[in-house]
């Protein structure tokens, strides 16, 4: 007892010191539990993709071969090191030749995916804006059709932003991001894909022609004050990874996007009608029935029976929908404007190919802006005050938004604002996913 009595004492008289050894052995087994926690992870991938790597080739069968396309500057220059460290291994084990591309400045990910072939996937390290550069290079090629087909995407999140990464592969919002990355990697071993829907954004003029080239995104569209505050957080570096806290601290006061004004012109989203089928009454479609030439063609099956390979006929004449391809209008007003495609969620009770669009609140004080943006730093924004479904949307925002530091970030990336439109194209694109 008297030896206990000694320690409590020596405490108390050093209590300074004590609370910094407290907190840094602390912290010492924290670090320790989590670098060993994430090798077994690792090995436990690793093993699981050698199993991938044993499995013997058909005679003259070439190894499955795969093109990566890595953006060094993503993740603050951490993406290479966390590529070599929790992907690269994975795909070697497997028995994958991978061809690295390193991209040098921004855009070049868009010309490697319009002229990219004789591979057979393509797997893009970084974030947000990788992804979305390499859709819009795709779709934009003359055979876009055929090589979304073809072609799977694969997303390792390496990036500062990973937005349709962690819908993919984080099941909560404590995630570990290591792991991420390797399930991603093993995703792309197992070559299960999913088709994900792709919003096709045109600019368009005053008289709503449309000019330009598109942009293709897989994930989200956003306009306000938040974001415009997200995007200047590395001015406030020298706070460190309190920097994007330290943003909504300092924009809450400066002159931001305080509100989004515009106007929107929308079309609901419809599951099917004999209206947007452009089937007539009394006909039948068969979801099977369409281009099955060029599959399954080498002379000797012709000899064999083949089962027929046939789905329930949707009888689409019978069904009216008289809200199909109708426009509606609203005014918008709002400090948080987003549009939001069903690989990030969506609204799940709508069963139709459709966009999320939300609004938040028309005004909002300082302290509720800081909070609000510290909540988004986290992944727990609040609800939003307006929510609807469109499969097809047109924003023409007041002419007063044509200032500086204003702009409509694209997964991220910014752009001017101007008045643009906005359609659905549901599952254009084949990626990699968990099974």
């Amino acid at each position: 007892m008297a030896k206990v009595l000694r320690v409590l004492k020596t405490l108390r008289n050093h209590w300074k010191k004590s609370t910094f050894a407290f907190l840094a052995i602390s912290y010492g087994v924290k670090y320790v539990k989590d670098r060993n926690d994430t090798f077994e992870l690792m090995r436990s991938y690793c093993e699981e993709a050698a199993k991938y790597g044993e499995l013997p080739l058909p005679i003259g069968a070439k190894p499955r071969h795969i093109t990566v396309i890595l953006n060094p500057a993503a993740n603050r220059r951490k993406a290479v090191d966390l590529f070599d460290k929790y992907c690269a291994p994975i795909f070697h084990l497997a028995g994958i030749s991978v061809s690295i591309v390193k991209t040098e400045n921004a855009g070049q990910t868009k010309g490697y995916m319009e002229v990219i072939d004789d591979t057979q996937a393509v797997v893009l390290a970084g974030g947000d804006g990788t992804l979305s550069e390499a859709v819009t290079g795709m779709l934009r090629r003359e055979d876009a059709d055929h090589v979304a087909e073809i072609l799977p995407i694969g997303i390792l999140p390496l990036g500062r932003t990973n937005s349709v990464a962690k819908a993919f592969y984080c099941r909560g919002k404590n995630d570990n991001s290591k792991e991420a990355m390797m399930k991603a990697s093993m995703a792309v071993v197992k070559e299960v894909v999913r088709p994900v829907d792709v919003m096709k954004i045109n600019v368009m003029e005053e008289d709503g022609e449309v000019i330009g080239k598109p942009v293709f995104s897989p994930g989200r569209l956003d306009w306000g004050a938040f974001h415009d505050a997200y995007a200047r957080r590395d001015k406030y570096w020298f706070w460190g990874s309190l920097r994007s806290y330290a943003s909504y601290v300092f924009s809450s006061y400066k002159d931001i996007t305080w509100e989004c004004d515009g106007e929107l012109k929308y079309v609901l989203p419809c599951s099917g009608c004999s209206k947007c089928k452009g089937i007539p009454r009394g006909s039948t479609e068969n979801s099977t029935s369409k281009d099955s030439k060029g599959k399954d063609t080498r002379w000797w099956q012709s000899f064999i029976p083949r089962k027929p390979k046939t789905m329930p006929a949707v009888d689409y004449s019978a069904v009216s929908n008289p809200d199909c391809g109708k426009w509606h209008s609203k005014s918008c007003s709002t400090v948080d404007f987003s549009v939001v495609t069903r690989n990030l969620g969506g609204d799940s009770k709508v069963a139709a190919p459709h966009l999320e669009v939300k609004t938040g609140p028309q005004k909002i004080g300082m302290l509720d802006f800081i909070s609000e943006g510290w909540n988004k730093e986290n992944d727990k924004e609040s609800l939003p005050v307006e929510s609807f479904c469109a499969s097809e949307l047109e924003i023409k925002p007041s002419p007063k938004h044509k200032e500086p530091e204003q702009w409509l970030y694209i997964d991220k990336e910014n752009f001017d604002v101007r008045p643009i439109h906005i359609a659905l194209i549901p599952n254009k694109v084949k990626m990699f996913c968990t099974s």
